[in-house]
């Protein structure tokens, strides 16, 4: 394996392989409450900025004001060509990941009026996607990982992909380094130092299949938590 991977300062969790376990003799405020929600559905996908948070409500994107967490409050949405998938966020644009539709960009400058501005026809199933500077990372299923220029929102073009062995369902980035949660095929660790060519920088053969996945500092509480 690289020694960049061996270097990285990543937890990367398999969502399914991580179960949070409460027991007696610890603090309540170590576990997760329940203070808020927004009761409509189905939703599907999710991404915050600062204190909008953007939902995929079916083929809708939603965003939502959660600086009061008890009481989300709808600002604006849009309805989208397929069901919202994934959701990342980067600075006026929300990207969209939309299964067979590809990736919609849409603008949320106006949070009460969100537009979209550009789309790409991504050859598989968009399942979600991450964004980092002037590209997102798509995870499309069987067609693996896609790598799209936004320098211009307006005009997302594919500049590179790499096929994985599996079905390619979740994606995070950190630096020059983009993971993968790959179906049966686990997670895969991928290299998009050069964007036009990624690599496979290392790979885990996971037990069961690899669904989503989050990308977290390694300061995150690592064991499991009690409740009182």
């Amino acid at each position: 394996m690289n020694s960049h991977v061996l270097r990285s300062v990543v937890l990367v969790m398999l969502i399914g392989a991580v179960t949070l376990v409460c027991t007696d003799g610890v603090v309540a405020q170590t576990c997760p409450e329940l203070i808020g929600r927004w009761p409509y559905g189905p939703a599907t996908a999710v991404a915050i900025d600062g204190n909008t948070a953007y939902l995929g409500s079916g083929t809708v994107l939603l965003v939502l004001d959660v600086s009061t967490p008890a009481t989300p409050l709808l600002l604006g949405e849009i309805v989208l060509p397929d069901v919202v998938r994934g959701v990342a966020v980067e600075g006026n644009h929300a990207y969209v990941a939309l299964g067979d539709s590809g990736l919609r960009v849409v603008d949320v400058s106006i949070l009460a009026a969100p537009v979209g501005v550009g789309d790409i026809d991504t050859p598989g199933f968009a399942n979600d996607v991450t964004v980092d500077s002037n590209h997102a990372y798509v995870a499309d299923g069987s067609s693996g990982l896609r790598v799209i220029s936004i320098s211009n929102p307006a005009s997302p073009t594919q500049v590179g992909f790499l096929d994985t062995a599996s079905d390619a369902l979740g994606v995070a980035v950190a630096g020059d380094l983009v993971y993968v949660a790959d179906g049966y095929g686990g997670l895969v660790i991928i290299s998009v130092a050069n964007p036009a060519l990624p690599t496979t920088e290392g790979a885990l053969d996971t037990s069961g299949y690899a669904r989503d996945l989050v990308i977290v500092s390694p300061t995150w509480p690592m064991e499991p938590r009690g409740c009182a």
